[in-house]
């Protein structure tokens, strides 16, 4: 059986019967309407510690099954948080924990046109703080007893003029990350001997050392697997460590490969 925005607000409701999870918000592609039947459910559980794990655990295995796990909070990464992935109905189920409080200060940081860029496992860039002010904006209220999470759905549907300000004077370190990629790309470019892309596959890539060396360099085994460069060699990196072992030079066969056409 598939489960049905009814259904969805009485899994909510039991939700927040939870010591500690004060409402519950659908997120993601079916609360934008744009989902797919097979899409996955985005339940935003916001909560004030200390939340209580076991009877959440609990409420878990009833409604997915005994194998139903659920994390700590934090387990995830410090803006993640934790949660866990269910399976009810056939339908996949994420529970996400938010940290009521926290997001309510990410909201008035963002109305004063500040915020932060926060380390976080899975996000090469990081996680922007104001991202959870835009979660609730954009997310549906399922369940929500005290109206708390209600009222701060309708503050955050209004973005914030300096947030905006803000962003935009920040610009610059896109453009910095993208100089400093296209920066690697002209440095690789420059180790492959600039060579035009349509006569690549003629000549292996040089580097600057042998990849076997990114085994054990006290293993003699094998041959060199590609040409290096006596210009390449002589362009490393600052503070690289050359894996190389101490006396190493290649093969003249391969010294002789490298200037093959």
């Amino acid at each position: 059986m598939a489960l049905h925005h009814q259904r969805l607000e009485g899994l909510a409701t039991q939700l927040t019967q939870v010591p500690g999870v004060v409402g519950v918000m659908l997120g993601g592609s079916r609360a934008r309407g744009d989902h797919l039947p097979e899409s996955d459910v985005d339940l935003g559980l916001y909560y004030r510690p200390a939340l209580d794990v076991t009877a959440l655990a609990h409420l878990a295995r009833e409604v997915a099954g005994a194998q139903a796990r659920v994390s700590l909070p934090g387990a995830w990464g410090p803006w993640v948080d934790g949660g866990g992935w269910l399976r009810i109905a056939g339908t996949a189920v994420d529970w996400i924990y938010r940290d009521l409080d926290r997001v309510h200060a990410s909201w008035e940081q963002a109305r004063e046109g500040r915020f932060q860029w926060h380390a976080q496992a899975g996000h090469p860039l990081g996680v922007p703080d104001f991202a959870y002010a835009g979660e609730v904006a954009l997310g549906v209220v399922l369940a929500d007893p005290e109206g708390e999470l209600t009222e701060l759905t309708e503050a955050t549907r209004t973005y914030p003029p300096l947030l905006g300000e803000a962003l935009v004077a920040g610009l610059w370190e896109a453009s910095f990350l993208i100089d400093g990629a296209q920066g690697g790309v002209a440095w690789r470019h420059h180790l492959r001997g600039g060579l035009p892309v349509p006569h690549r596959r003629r000549v292996r890539a040089r580097a600057p050392w042998p990849r076997r060396a990114l085994a054990d360099p006290r293993e003699g085994r094998g041959r060199l697997r590609c040409p290096v460069s006596r210009r390449a060699a002589r362009l490393r990196v600052p503070g690289a460590r050359d894996p190389r072992p101490a006396g190493h030079a290649p093969p003249r066969a391969h010294r002789r490969l490298g200037r093959r056409r």
